[in-house]
């Protein structure tokens, strides 16, 4: 059932984490992913077989659901799920780049309505920002793996449902372009952390100057870019040192540095130890 959405709807390039999908449980998370679609991506369904929720950090398009048609960018989510017949297409130019976490259970179908207002419909978040923090950390930590990794997805759906609630305000609104920056810039460095590249990079890549993405991302996440990006690393570092039996140099390449010593220097600077030390629990 999964795999089956997966191959219609996501690249090679997207990022997929399964997980193992409890019909019978309350609310049971199946699948989180991080994915593009395609330019002028269009997809029609009359009945999916799960419910799937997406946040939109890049891009437009538009959705048509229960309420009606939105059109929406960087900022909105939107759902479907059994029994809803919904319509999602693509700007050709900029097509949606998004968080989406599919899930099934008894209690899903109330879950969504409580929370969105309705089963298969768009809404417009007024601190969006939370909501996809929510999503990053839910799509790092379903890569983790671990004890009670099941029940973690479940209550990470959970927050990220509550905190919609908190915030919809249905209805077409602005989206100023300062806010797509951020969205663009946030996505494309969660999604490429771990390989070599740098914010002057990640800013030719998102199509803005590498002044403009570091000033806009700075004044929303109160953090510059470069040091964001050093924070996952050196999550993704420690995590790999204490989860496998990699060499240092092999973890310092998984987490997109070219050199141990660079690594090593950096990681001690961030984490207090060196990586060595680290992994032998000197940081206990």
């Amino acid at each position: 059932m999964i795999s089956r959405w997966d191959a219609a709807h996501t690249r090679s390039r997207d990022d997929v984490h399964f997980v193992s999908l409890d019909p019978k449980a309350d609310v049971s998370v199946g699948v989180i992913v991080q994915k593009e679609w395609g330019a002028g991506f269009h997809s029609r369904r009359s009945n999916p077989r799960y419910h799937v929720l997406n946040f939109a950090v890049g891009g437009r398009g538009t959705f048509v659901g229960e309420t009606g048609e939105s059109h929406i960018g960087p900022g909105w989510v939107f759902s479907y799920g059994p029994g809803c017949e919904h319509e999602i297409g693509c700007d050709p130019d900029d097509p949606l780049s998004l968080y989406a976490i599919g899930f099934l259970g008894r209690r899903a179908t109330t879950l969504v309505r409580d929370h969105l207002g309705a089963l298969c419909t768009a809404v417009r978040l007024s601190r969006p920002c939370d909501v996809g923090d929510v999503m990053a950390r839910m799509l790092r930590r379903a890569h983790e793996g671990g004890p009670f990794i099941h029940e973690m997805m479940n209550q990470y759906l959970l927050i990220v449902l509550l905190t919609i609630h908190a915030q919809r305000s249905v209805g077409p609104q602005h989206v100023s372009a300062r806010d797509a920056t951020y969205y663009r810039v946030r996505s494309y460095i969660d999604a490429h952390f771990a390989e070599r590249i740098t914010v002057a990079s990640v800013a030719e890549a998102c199509g803005v100057s590498y002044e403009h993405a570091s000033r806009v991302f700075s004044s929303h996440a109160g953090i510059s870019p470069s040091a964001y990006l050093q924070k996952l690393r050196m999550e993704k570092a420690q995590h790999l040192l204490i989860s496998s039996d990699y060499k240092v140099a092999e973890v310092a390449r998984r987490v997109g540095y070219e050199d141990l010593y660079t690594f090593s220097k950096a990681f001690k600077r961030v984490v207090g130890v060196s990586p060595l030390n680290y992994r032998t629990g000197a940081h206990t």
